[in-house]
């Protein structure tokens, strides 16, 4: 083989070689294309899940806050039956004590 046949098989090794490098180069492109776009989807979800988490926190809270102002209602009224009953006791004892 000569110098020149020697070249021209290398040179064509390397052209055949390029175009490998360029085709996988290729395929590693698109597969970080989509990472990236999964990573987006993956980022976006994440964003949704929290909001939702923000506007649970905060549902919670007022239900809380109601919850506590109902039960404070409940010992208002509690409060105001049992004067209300010890009224009417004294009430209808103060009554029996007239005669017709």
């Amino acid at each position: 083989m000569t110098y020149i046949e020697n070249l021209g098989q290398s040179l064509q090794e390397i052209v055949v070689n390029a175009s490998d490098t360029e085709h996988k180069s290729d395929e590693l492109k698109d597969l970080l294309a989509n990472v990236l776009h999964n990573s987006q989807q993956v980022l976006s979800s994440i964003e949704d899940i929290s909001n939702i988490i923000t506007e649970s926190a905060a549902s919670s809270e007022e239900v809380a806050a109601a919850a506590e102002e109902q039960s404070a209602t409940v010992e208002e009224v509690t409060s105001s039956s049992s004067s209300l009953a010890q009224m009417a006791e004294e009430l209808n004892h103060e009554v029996s004590q007239f005669k017709l």
